[in-house]
């Protein structure tokens, strides 16, 4: 076996002899249950034996050697012998001439045909296995017999002691004839036997008995093809005919002549799947003839039908049958792959290959079936609509003669199915089909069978709804509708103070909302296809001819929505009437639940979100109308119960984003709901008990309405702020909330939204937080210098102001600023080299009051963003040694080098809030919720899961400050021969990057000495490169960073428990080094050990006065040595002053800088007679 490019993959001897034809099997899942599913196989025909190879086995072996033969010639090694195939080898002896074969499968004998042998061959008194053997079916076709059964037991088959007998007789004779040609001195020579003996070893067939056959002695069988359901057979012969066999009964069960040199092949046809249809299709099977003498292709139905197609093709043709798929596949991964695309195909001389489709219906019966007819004119009818849809009045006449055509009502039903559906025809066109389909059977009713009442029954139907649809779209009305607040009150039954209250808050959307957008006119239209599609013909009942309609079950949302809108809009732009829709409504078979629920969903469209005062007198006639025929016990229940019409008004309102118009509605069931409720209570009780009584009834449908409207006028504030946008900012991706998301989602959900809409707009912080926190805004105080900007800003500020007095617990400024801390953290993870989004979320981390609340986020923002990335940044500098180039620490941070040294900044201040967070001891906060939204119940809010986590170890934090601090200063002053890690022992390193509340063993304190010696190296080298501006001018230094950097490693020895004053001593060596006597007096006043400084700066004073005396003019320079006692002078050429950073100091600076040395060191030091003498010596230069 080869590749596609010729590379020997495989190649093994099976046996010796011709190959006279392979086959192959595919993967074949169990159609039924009981059934045995069929496995892949490749089978090898020799002219006695057969070989059968599992096609599994074999796909796993080909695809090894494949793979190593691939890796071969990449690396240019040999290739290796491929390891031999496991197979099985049968022996074919009780046929004279075998022409062809097929491998039938395994399967297992039904208990009767068992018996039945049982009984012909033992009698009655045979027993028979209680669980039989599969069975593997060969079947074989040449010359005597001319087909041949061979059944192969699965498992190991002991052999025939026949067999064993001339087995031995044959190697025992080819012995005695080898040592025969021996002594006679001829026969094979030495060479030859070797080349015998070194001859690959052919493993024996295994005897397979011949079970039954079909014997004609005259007759030689030249092909055999197998049926896809391996049940049937056609076979070929010399005299011309294609024979049909039964594989399972051995039978020949049909026969054509005439074919000679005849090409057979099988096409199997699935019966197209109706919905709902649980049982598999059923399957037809067609046998194709090609007679190249006679230049025809037949289509025959197998075993009894007649032939079904015909065709003249060239008599060179080749046809061709792959009974097999892909190989490889089994149980597991045969779902999702596609059968075979060809079935069945001709080839002829000019290499076109045409595939032979054959239709289902063919399979049914003759001619004479009405319904194969009639599914045959279905397609015509597809064919009409398409090539005629310009001319309807052609299209119509041909469609009437094709229905006339066809005589099964239920065929008649599927073209006016299809006319109805296809959008592209008018609507006169539908129409006059249904109405001659209605006047075929319009007459002799009582005569006419259930398929033909059910088809009329279906365009009685479908006429009305398109009458209904008509009227829809034709009714008009000239009803006037107003607004004024008059009317108003009477019409909603509120006082003047209740409707100013509710335009004021309406009118909060003015402002916010966009302007409306251009529509097109039929931007929301509903096709008549479309509306018949939302509707469900009843199944006919007995003894009733009355057509019944009503809503499918199955209608998603949105087509409810647009069933409702395209029901409702016109009456609610005041262009429909009001009664003439809700006359028609249960006519077509919408029930009062879904007319309330649909007129809900158009009155609460998100395309006309905008408030209008002026169409509530429609929609209250229209809510009236609709709940008067809805069942009064549903409606009016006891007080103290809930209505459950009521109730779904309200769950559809609360789930709209349209805020305003929820508000509006909830106002006007309000209003019908007390109407109602009085006046069945007036009724029930008369007139003269309800004069009588001063009580007000309230029901608990009543005070659900207000608990309704008290959340949608606090949510239309809220919508109101998310909805805004600050001057400068164009985009925002914050969607408004409805009251069920709140309910379902959680009060938290508000300043979790609240958050997020603030860090998208970056509202600066004066403007959305209370105004004694306002001070912490002064660095992100922003000015906004036009009129309109402050307007806005202004109209914001003020919204804010009103959204805070309605939830003053759920917004609380440490509720906010914790979520705009997250918010600010979730930003900077989807674009890490924006750190100033982290700066900001660690600055609003830092205003939070309630230090618990301030760990808590903290703790979660470390571990969800921080952490991974300090650790890889630690990692890097530890691997590099040195400050990061930026291909670096793209490729393993992400970043860049200026973002890492940010980031680490960054991380520094994180770290020394929280371990200022943790030192404080502050109460946990009690959640408190509006009395509005008590029922509010849903996830955990960021605050309540900060609340719940660990207390972190102060020490631990304190141990990774140190860790982020000796990062940043590395990657600030890009220090080179610096491994972070070397400064920590083992425990110390294997305490980081642990749970920050956990307590790993670990000490600061160091006493390795070397570590000691590497942390001082590192403190002295920051300090010099943080001072390193001060070099040149002062107006160049940056007084600022350098107090800040000293700050910082003053806390940072503190924190490694080194000694503060060797830094301190260092600091002042630095600062007089960079001639800034002033500061370094300052720093050199807080030293412990004078001593030591004193020597240090002698040393720089001795500096000073080398570069004074020596590195002058040549003439002052002698003069100068020559005043010099020679001790001194001496002392003075060891002092290299190129080692000071500013070397040129004035004498008066340097005097007093000797004074100080002298002042702290002892009299009895060995330097300090080196000191008095320079006093003398700076005296006599002046």
């Amino acid at each position: 076996m080869y590749t596609e490019s010729g590379t020997l993959l495989l190649s093994q001897l099976l046996h010796e002899g011709p190959i006279i034809g392979l086959k192959c099997r595919s993967y074949e899942p169990p159609r039924f249950a009981g059934v045995s599913e069929q496995t892949e196989e490749l089978t090898v025909l020799y002219k006695k034996a057969l070989v059968t190879i599992d096609g599994f086995s074999l796909f796993q072996a080909l695809r090894a050697c494949r793979s190593h033969a691939a890796r071969a010639a990449a690396t240019g090694s040999e290739v290796l012998q491929s390891p031999p195939l496991a197979y099985k080898k049968w022996g074919l002896n009780n046929q004279d001439q075998i022409s062809d074969q097929i491998s039938c499968g395994t399967y297992t004998p039904n208990p009767f045909d068992r018996m039945s042998t049982a009984s012909l061959l033992g009698g009655c008194d045979a027993n028979i296995k209680s669980s039989p053997p599969a069975i593997s079916v060969h079947v074989t076709t040449g010359d005597s017999p001319y087909v041949g059964f061979y059944h192969a037991v699965e498992g190991s088959v002991q052999p025939m002691l026949s067999d064993v007998a001339y087995a031995v007789a044959h190697k025992l004779k080819s012995k005695l004839l080898s040592a025969a040609s021996g002594w006679l001195g001829f026969g094979k020579t030495a060479d030859s036997n070797a080349g015998t003996e070194n001859k690959k070893k052919i493993e024996p067939a295994t005897s397979l008995g011949l079970r039954c056959g079909l014997p004609d002695k005259r007759r030689l069988g030249e092909s055999i093809a197998l049926s896809p359901n391996s049940k049937l057979a056609a076979v070929t012969d010399s005299f011309g005919r294609v024979m049909l066999i039964d594989l399972f009964k051995g039978q020949a069960i049909r026969m054509w002549k005439g074919h000679r040199d005849a090409q057979v092949g099988w096409v199997q046809v699935d019966e197209g799947s109706s919905h709902g249809q649980t049982l598999p299709p059923k399957r037809a099977m067609f046998l194709v003839i090609y007679a190249p003498r006679r230049g025809i292709l037949e289509v025959w139905l197998s075993e009894q039908g007649p032939r079904v197609a015909v065709f003249s093709v060239d008599k060179n043709c080749q046809l061709m049958c792959p009974s097999y798929t892909m190989i490889g596949l089994n149980n597991t991964n045969y779902r999702g792959v596609t059968d075979q695309v060809i079935q069945c195909c001709l080839i002829d001389p000019q290499g076109l290959v045409h595939s032979i489709e054959i239709p289902f219906h063919l399979a049914l019966s003759d001619t004479s079936n009405k319904k194969a007819r009639d599914l045959h004119l279905l397609k015509k009818v597809r064919i009409i609509m398409k090539n005629n849809i310009q001319n309807p009045e052609a299209m119509l006449e041909e469609l009437k003669i094709v229905i006339n055509e066809m005589k099964s009502a239920s065929v008649q039903q599927q073209v006016v199915e299809k006319v109805l559906q296809n959008k592209r025809l008018s609507l006169e066109t539908r129409v006059a089909i249904v109405d001659y389909v209605l006047s075929k059977y319009h007459q002799q009713v009582e005569e006419q069978d259930i398929e033909k009442r059910m088809l009329r029954n279906y365009c009685c139907t479908q006429k009305k709804l398109i009458q209904a649809f008509k009227t829809i779209c034709e009714t008009k009305t000239t009803c006037t509708q107003t607004s004024e607040p008059q009317a108003l009150q009477t019409l909603l039954n509120l006082t003047e103070s209740e409707v100013t209250h509710l335009t004021n808050q309406l009118e909060i959307y003015d402002k916010v909302l966009p302007l409306p957008c251009v529509t097109f006119k039929d931007e929301f239209s509903l096709d008549v296809s479309e509306f018949l599609a939302c509707f469900q013909h009843e199944e006919h009942t007995k003894g009733s001819d009355v057509s019944h309609v009503k809503l499918k079950a199955s209608l998603t949302e949105t087509e409810k929505s647009n069933l409702g809108f395209f029901l409702f809009e016109r009456c609610l732009n005041g262009s429909g009437d009001c009664e003439e829709l809700c006359k028609l409504l249960p006519e077509i078979g919408i029930s009062p639940d879904s007319a309330i629920e649909m007129l809900a969903n158009a009155w609460l469209n998100e395309k006309q979100c905008l408030y209008d005062f002026t169409k509530s007198e429609v929609l209250i006639y229209l809510v009236k109308h609709i709940t008067h025929g809805k069942d009064m016990s549903e409606i009016i229940v006891p007080h103290n119960s809930i209505s459950p019409w009521w109730q779904k008004i309200r769950d559809v309102c609360s789930r709209s984003l349209c805020t305003a118009r929820a508000l509006i509605m909830s106002v006007i069931c309000r209003t019908v709901t007390i109407e109602m409720t009085a006046a069945f209570n007036k009724t029930m009780d008369g007139e003269e008990d309800m004069e009588l009584s001063d009580w007000e009834a309230v029901s608990m449908d009543v005070e659900q309405w207000n608990l309704t409207i008290k959340r949608l006028e606090d949510l239309l504030v809220f919508n109101a702020v998310v909805s805004s946008k600050m001057p400068g900012r164009t985009t925002s991706d914050v969607s408004p909330l409805s009251v069920s998301s709140i309910v379902e989602g959680g009060i938290g959900i508000l300043s979790e939204v609240l958050a997020r809409w603030t860090c998208q707009n970056e509202v600066p912080l004066h403007v959305f937080l209370p105004s004694h926190q306002s001070d912490y805004n002064e660095s992100q105080n922003t000015e906004f210098s036009e009129e309109k900007e402050k307007d806005s800003v202004s109209h914001i500020s003020g919204l804010l102001e009103k959204l805070r007095h309605r939830f003053p617990y759920s917004l609380d400024p440490d509720i906010l600023l914790s979520n705009c801390s997250w918010e600010y953290a979730v930003l900077w993870s989807r674009d890490i080299e924006v750190v100033e989004n982290l700066s900001k979320a660690i600055y609003y981390l830092g205003l939070i009051q309630n230090g618990i609340l301030t760990h808590g986020i903290a703790m979660m923002i470390y571990d969800m963003f921080i952490s991974k990335k300090f650790m890889a940044a630690a990692a890097l500098l530890q691997k590099v040694g040195k400050a990061p180039k930026e291909r670096i620490c793209r490729k393993e941070l992400e970043m860049s080098d200026h973002t890492a040294s940010k980031f680490l900044s960054v991380v520094c201040q994180f770290l020394q809030i929280m371990m200022e967070a943790n030192c404080e001891a502050n109460d946990i906060p009690v959640h408190q919720f509006e009395d509005s939204w008590q029922d509010a119940k849903g996830s955990t809010s960021l605050v309540e899961l900060a609340l719940n986590q660990k207390m972190s170890n102060y020490l631990l934090l304190q141990h990774h400050w140190t860790l982020s601090t000796v990062m940043f200063a590395t990657m600030r002053f890009n220090m080179k021969s610096i491994k972070p890690m070397t400064l920590y022992d083992t425990k110390s390193r294997n305490a980081f990057f642990k749970d920050l509340h956990s307590h790993p063993y670990f000490e600061n304190k160091m006493e390795d000495l070397k570590i000691i010696q590497e942390r001082e190296k590192f403190l002295t080298r920051v300090l010099d490169h943080s001072l390193h501006g001060l070099h040149g001018s002062v107006q160049s230094a940056d007084p600022g960073d350098v107090h800040t950097w000293t700050s910082r490693l003053s806390t940072l020895s503190d924190a490694l428990h080194m000694d503060s004053d060797m830094l301190q001593q260092h600091h002042a060596c630095a600062l007089y080094s960079y001639g800034k006597d002033q500061l370094a007096s300052e720093v050199s006043s807080s030293v412990v050990d004078h001593t030591v400084l004193g020597y240090r700066l002698l040393t720089i004073v001795g500096q000073r006065l080398s570069h004074y005396v020596l590195h002058g003019a040549a003439k002052a320079s002698s003069q100068k040595v020559s005043k010099l006692p020679p001790d001194v002078s001496k002392w003075l050429r060891n002092k290299d002053s190129n080692e000071l950073h500013v070397a040129d100091v004035d004498l008066d600076k340097t005097s007093h800088l000797l004074e100080q040395v002298i002042n702290m060191l002892p009299e009895g030091h060995a330097e300090y007679k080196i000191a008095i003498a320079l006093v003398d010596l700076i005296q006599n230069f002046k």
